[in-house]
């Protein structure tokens, strides 16, 4: 299992994408909750219908998942 370092002291955003399985959508989730158990800041973002790549391309766009979530992480508008 994937444990958060205790070094870390930045924001952590962790997606959660709807095309991977079951088992991936549990360890995301207990990412999430181990991340926040530790006191640090987190956000579990879930895209529904979205894939891995698709999630990367979503940073170029204000409106998708990635992108508004860099946008909020960066306490930027949404401008549009």
């Amino acid at each position: 299992p994937a444990t958060p370092s205790r070094s870390t002291t930045c924001s952590c955003r962790r997606d959660l994408w709807h095309e991977r399985d079951a088992e991936f959508q549990r360890q995301a989730r207990d990412y999430a909750a181990a991340v926040k158990a530790a006191g640090k800041r987190v956000e579990l973002i879930e895209a529904p219908n979205y894939n891995h790549y698709e999630m990367g391309e979503s940073f170029g766009n204000p409106y998708g998942p990635s992108g508004r979530a860099a946008l909020a992480l960066m306490k930027l508008p949404i401008l549009g």
